[in-house]
């Protein structure tokens, strides 16, 4: 378990925010620290994603191209 100060008037901010949808404050901490993760993970794979392109190691296709390969051309 892990017990964090948080400044009051952000507090007060996540409380109003748990009171308007019906959840609670431990709830709504989760969710953000999730979401905040979640976000974290993806932006570093997508960091490295971009980097591969730079780099040459990897391709970009257009849009036509990805439809085409999925089979969702018109």
């Amino acid at each position: 378990m892990i017990h964090v100060t948080i400044p009051e008037d952000l507090e007060s901010q996540v409380a109003d925010l748990s009171d308007d949808s019906r959840r609670s404050l431990d709830q709504r901490l989760r969710e953000a620290i999730e979401q905040y993760l979640w976000d974290q993970k993806h932006g570093e794979i997508a960091l490295q994603r971009l980097s591969d392109i730079d780099a040459g190691r990897s391709q970009t296709i257009s849009m036509t191209e990805m439809k085409t390969r999925l089979g969702l051309v018109d």
